[in-house]
């Protein structure tokens, strides 16, 4: 039994390892959360543009956040470049730019799902007939969250994402089709 029980957790490790992203991607998405501070509930909602380019080793990313039930405003981007081993981030209100190593080798840039990963959905799918979309949908454990990630089952691209938990402190975390993504970020 318990030799059956590490097959199949093998198996899953696996599959994991094998979904990798294609090299270049863009993307948009959007957000809602809520936060209750002293028994009052605050929304913070958002959207994010992503540039993912694994041939040049960059991810960008720009997002506008409202905070505070819209009380407060944010537009932020961010490009790491691990083959400079560098991350700008700009404020684009300010106009103020913050350089400063990334502290990650080359070999830290990885497309593919961790290894650790759970796959806990290989038949889910999304849309309608004759336009489905299956995906796989893997679980991963951070410190204090659990994040769930759905990619399509036969290339592999990213399509959803939820992160469940709690994060102490803001670190912007990012994710193309052309280098013209990157066009809103100029260093």
């Amino acid at each position: 039994m318990y030799a059956i029980l590490a097959l199949i957790a093998c198996l899953g490790v696996s599959l994991a390892a094998q979904c990798c992203v294609p090299p270049q991607w863009t993307s948009q998405a959007s957000f809602l959360t809520t936060v209750v501070r002293n028994g009052k509930p605050y929304y913070n909602r958002g959207t994010l543009l992503m540039a993912y380019d694994a041939v040049r080793h960059r991810i960008g990313q720009y997002e506008h956040v409202e905070l505070n039930s819209a009380a407060n405003t944010l537009d932020i981007g961010v490009l790491l470049d691990f083959t400079a081993n560098r991350k700008w981030v700009i404020n684009s209100k300010t106009g103020k730019c913050y350089t400063m190593p990334l502290n990650r080798k080359l070999d830290d840039f990885i497309g593919c799902v961790s290894e650790n990963a759970t796959l806990v959905g290989s038949q889910d799918s999304v849309g309608f007939a004759p336009n489905v979309l299956r995906l796989n949908t893997y679980s991963m454990d951070g410190p204090g969250l659990r994040e769930y990630a759905s990619f399509t089952s036969d290339a592999c691209v990213p399509v959803g994402d939820t992160v469940r938990g709690t994060i102490d402190g803001s670190e912007c975390s990012p994710l193309l089709r052309e280098l013209s993504a990157f066009d809103w970020f100029r260093v």
